[in-house]
């Protein structure tokens, strides 16, 4: 919360200023994620974080607009960068204790699977940074930029269909996930 949200917040409030100055005003772009619309299990700090910063970006959406200043939410899917790398070395160094294996290891057995899928089905960085330029050069930008054929899929269906269809849906790929790195190992 601290990075992803209200760094993002201090950072938005330093820069008002020069934001604000000049012929051309300034704008917003935040980095959010599709964690900011579907927060899939062990993931619930960070999707709470990227939630937050999508209901934050909003609001400043509404109250720079009329001040000139454009706000825009980057929402990339899986994105190739070595961040998968660094959070398996950190997750693998949590000791979640005898309780929590109990409750939790198939659970995190099969999310890192999921991870392992969502990190080799990674989008190029280049998708994200083009949605960046966009946000940031265009006459008009836009609120919200998705990246990735299958983060708008995912998007759209998590808007779309109720919660109990959709949570459905979620569990069996996060469930293939596992199946399919085990058959493969």
């Amino acid at each position: 919360m601290a990075v992803n949200t209200t760094g993002a917040l201090r950072c938005v409030q330093a820069f008002l200023p020069l934001l604000r100055a000049g012929e051309r005003r300034g704008r917003v772009v935040n980095m959010s994620s599709l964690a900011g619309s579907i927060a899939l299990p062990m993931y619930s700090a960070y999707a709470a974080s990227k939630r937050a910063l999508e209901a934050l970006s909003d609001s400043l959406r509404f109250e720079l607009k009329p001040q000139g200043i454009f706000v825009s939410i980057i929402k990339p899917g899986p994105v190739a960068t070595e961040i998968w790398k660094h959070g398996k070395a950190r997750s693998e160094q949590v000791d979640i204790g005898e309780e929590g294996r109990r409750l939790y290891a198939q659970a995190i057995e099969e999310m890192q699977h999921h991870t392992d899928e969502m990190e080799s089905e990674g989008i190029p960085p280049e998708e994200v940074a083009a949605a960046v330029l966009h946000a940031l050069t265009s006459p008009k930008p836009r609120a919200r930029y998705i990246c990735g054929t299958k983060a708008v899929v995912l998007h759209v269906l998590s808007r779309l269909l109720p919660d109990k269809w959709f949570d459905p849906l979620i569990a069996k790929a996060i469930k293939d996930a596992a199946k399919k790195k085990t058959s493969s190992a």
